[in-house]
Parts: structure tokens; C-alpha cells; sequence
């Protein structure tokens, strides 16, 4: 949230990306923020369809311009285990996000 912040206020800066699984509640900080270049977006990282979706909207609002990086810090902790309990499904789901 930090980046984001502090990206908005760069006068350079045109657009910031931010997204969640659940824009209503992963993001309601950055609604204080107030600024038109700010663009929420819901993106769940392991679905092909939601990246989908949010890469058409992304590119809606940059047209041709494209992005200048993306910073993408996605994790999932569901679960401690120990080494000998992991399986593959669920290393598998740790490596995808």
C-alpha cells in the first residue's frame, strides 16, 4: 500500500494499478487517496480468467501506451506444514501465486 501511496503522488506518474482478490475490502485504505489516477482492480492471480479480465481493463485505460513496470507481490499462506506433509497439489498452488 505504501508504493501505491507514494506512486500517486509522483507527478510523472499517470496510473497506478492496484489489485486484490476483493477490491471492496482489500483496498478500502487506498479510497482515502482520492486520486484519478489511481484504478483498482480485481485480480485473482491463480485464475486465468480474472487475469484476463483485468489485463482488458488495464489495457482499456492505457489504450497504446502501455505500462511502464508492475510490481507484483502475491503470496498465500493457508496453511503450516511440515516438509514431509506438503503435497504436490498444494506446493503446486503456493508456486502458481
Amino acid at each position: 500500500l505504501g508504493l501505491v501511496r507514494r506512486l500517486v503522488q509522483e507527478p510523472s506518474v499517470t496510473a497506478v494499478f492496484a489489485t486484490a482478490k476483493n477490491i471492496d475490502t482489500e483496498t478500502a485504505d487506498l479510497n482515502s487517496l482520492n486520486s484519478p489516477k489511481l484504478h483498482l482492480v480485481q485480480l485473482e492471480v491463480g485464475d486465468e480468467h480474472s487475469i484476463a479480465r483485468a489485463v482488458n481493463k488495464v489495457t482499456g485505460i492505457v489504450g497504446t501506451n502501455g505500462l511502464d513496470f508492475i510490481v507484483n507481490n502475491a503470496g498465500i499462506c493457508n496453511q503450516m506444514r511440515l516438509a514431509d506433509d506438503l503435497s504436490k497439489a498444494f506446493v503446486m498452488e503456493q508456486m502458481e501465486v
